[in-house]
């Protein structure tokens, strides 16, 4: 398989996996506050303090997936694992703390329309304050993660690579 489609596919895997487990985890906790069956999280129903609670749920899993997994396992979330891709940083082969905590804060705010984590910061802010502000950040997210997605097409990197200083190689 082609490294763009494996890189793609193992991209895929770890939405589809991360975005279950933050949607289980944030439900769960919004129907036992709410006592409510839903798909949807209404920060309306909810006090601002349940928002914020919510809201560290999602940014906790998030880290965990996409930071604490890939630190304790040489770089690989479990999309990368499957797909057979390795993650190499530039100044050592070994992943390390600094580098990951970049990619994380770029993956979350630089390609956040890509993740979970941005909709729910960005509808608790919609609820909590001025919606023409979250309607401006939401443009933001969107063209900025597009702008990832066409830097990758071009050089097989996204934003998060450069930041960190990583490159994603296939296994050999």
């Amino acid at each position: 398989m082609k490294y763009k489609v494996k890189r793609l596919t193992a991209y895929l895997i770890d939405w589809f996996i991360s975005s279950l487990i933050y949607s289980f985890i944030t439900l769960l906790y919004y129907s036992m506050i709410t006592q409510t069956k839903t798909t949807r999280i209404d920060f309306y129903q909810i006090s601002f303090y349940q928002g914020i609670l919510i809201i560290s749920l999602c940014l906790f899993v998030y880290f965990i997936y996409y930071a604490m997994i890939p630190i304790y396992n040489n770089g690989q979330t479990p999309g990368k694992k499957v797909c057979h891709l390795e993650v190499f940083h530039k100044y050592d082969t070994k992943y390390q703390y600094v580098p990951f905590s970049l990619k994380f804060i770029t993956m979350l705010l630089g390609e956040g329309f890509l993740f979970y984590p941005t909709f729910v910061i960005l509808q608790f802010m919609e609820c909590h304050f001025n919606a023409d502000i979250v309607a401006i950040l939401y443009k933001i997210s969107v063209i900025t993660s597009l702008i990832s997605v066409f830097i990758y097409l071009l050089t097989n990197k996204f934003i998060h690579d450069y930041t960190s200083h990583s490159n994603v190689t296939m296994k050999t």
